[in-house]
């Protein structure tokens, strides 16, 4: 029996549904998830144009998804296989079918209608005394009808209006790449409104590294930087509040303290008050200060290497 489509009653392609009800006076929106059932709605009709099915009939259907309209040519883009066989009732030609269920012998629908070229396939055949088991021939039904979006099915292709990408600029909403988040837009920030405190890495342990492993900041504080620390013109290093400002606690072996020129003068104590310099913290500590002369303020007193002590 050769089997002829004259009209496409309706077809609705459901991805996302927002349901709003009124709750004591305010609105309440209900985001459901997202269906991954099409529901599709059809006529059936011999090549003579009688409808088919009667008071009730089983008939078997196989639906896929290609990407052109033409029967015997194009993409098919779902399911990966021979579809599956469905097996629905027709009732004075019309039948209900739903698309991806299934419960109802259907393949999962699995395909992301992220192409913008989508035509439904439909296959059918009459049935066996009501079963589709043994039915392996069936008529194709042409043309492919495309698959058209509803208007809330469209908005899904966005957040709120926002449309998402991987290296994200503007307004777009960023999506990772490869479990990684990169933003696109030229020099971009992360910033907390107002006074409110930015916290990375709250209540886990992980270091927070940045260009690579060799720079980090670890969970307890510790700063581990694989080159030099600039600070600005009349800027310095400082404890937080009254006590010593260690450097090279662990393991250093030397601290330099360098101009744009060489490493040559370290500087204790600029201001008019005392200064106390203390080096050493036990009594066998050795202090080996190395030079032609040591000069003590300025050139009031000099000890020349061999000790001699000239003013």
């Amino acid at each position: 029996m050769r089997f002829q489509r004259l009209k496409k009653i309706a077809f609705t392609l459901s991805l996302l549904s927002f349901v709003l009800s009124p709750i004591d006076g305010q609105i309440q929106y209900a985001h459901a998830a997202v269906p991954t059932i099409l529901s599709h709605q059809g006529r059936l009709l011999d090549s003579s144009g009688n409808l088919l099915g009667g008071s009730g009939t089983n008939y078997c259907f196989r639906f896929s998804i290609y990407d052109g309209a033409t029967v015997g040519s194009n993409t098919k883009l779902w399911p990966s296989g021979t579809p599956s066989t469905m097996t629905v009732s027709v009732k004075s030609g019309v039948f209900n079918v739903g698309i991806g269920d299934t419960s109802a012998g259907g393949d999962a629908l699995d395909f992301d209608f992220n192409s913008i070229s989508a035509y439904l396939n439909v296959e059918v055949a009459a049935s066996s005394a009501g079963s589709c088991a043994s039915v392996s021939s069936f008529d194709t039904m042409s043309p492919r009808q495309r698959v058209a979006s509803s208007g809330y099915a469209i908005n899904s292709e966005a957040v709120d209006g926002f449309s998402a990408a991987q290296s994200a600029t503007g307004n777009q909403i960023p999506a990772l790449t490869s479990g990684n988040l990169s933003l696109g837009a030229t020099n971009p920030q992360i910033n907390a409104t107002g006074s409110n405190t930015l916290t990375l890495q709250s209540g886990v342990t992980g270091a927070l590294q940045f260009f690579s492993s060799a720079n980090s900041i670890s969970s307890s504080g510790v700063l581990t930087l694989a080159s030099n620390v600039l600070t600005a013109a009349g800027s310095g290093l400082d404890a937080s509040s009254a006590g010593a400002l260690t450097l090279g606690a662990a393991t250093a072996t030397s601290i330099s303290v360098c101009d744009s020129a060489a490493c040559d003068t370290l500087t204790f104590g600029t201001n008019a008050d005392a200064d106390t310099i203390t080096i050493g913290e036990v009594s066998n500590d050795t202090v080996a200060i190395n030079g032609a002369t040591v000069a003590i303020n300025s050139s009031d007193w000099d000890i020349d290497a061999t000790g001699a002590i000239t003013n």
